[in-house]
């Protein structure tokens, strides 16, 4: 209402928008900067399958291309039915900024690719996860 107020007090542009009288921050992501820039790379690139998109919250990611952030390395690690974005290891868990499964993925001890320099590795995928996307992953290796 104080938008509507504020406008009928205007008779020329730039017009207020609501978002210019917000208090508190409405709609944070929950997907860490670094992980949408680096899934926009990969994208970008040509290197990210079609599924993936799909099963990925993409709304969400798209609204970090304009911000400034970085993009992590390695980019994205994968095999058909798996992809992890942003993987590092560390104390020797797999750590991985979203992860994307689909429901042909393989679980147990499996081996994924580096879509940047085709270096493999072997990671342990827990079973009873269905299809979906995954923040903050934390598996063992």
């Amino acid at each position: 209402m104080t938008a509507v107020y504020a406008n009928s007090q205007r008779s020329e542009a730039p017009f207020y928008e609501a978002s210019d009288f917000y208090v508190f921050e409405i709609c944070k992501s929950l997907i860490d900067l670094t992980v949408c820039k680096t899934f926009l790379s990969i994208a970008k690139d040509h290197l990210m399958p079609s599924w993936v998109v799909r099963l990925s919250p993409f709304e969400e990611i798209e609204k970090a291309k304009d911000k400034d952030g970085r993009i992590a390395s390695p980019r994205m690690w994968m095999r058909r039915g798996l992809a992890l974005i942003c993987p590092r290891v560390e104390n020797g868990k797999l750590i991985a900024g979203m992860a994307i499964i689909d429901d042909n993925a393989p679980f147990g001890e499996v081996e994924v690719f580096d879509v940047d320099t085709n270096e493999s590795h072997v990671i342990y995928v827990p079973e009873g996860i269905q299809e979906a996307y995954l923040l903050d992953v934390r598996w063992s290796l």
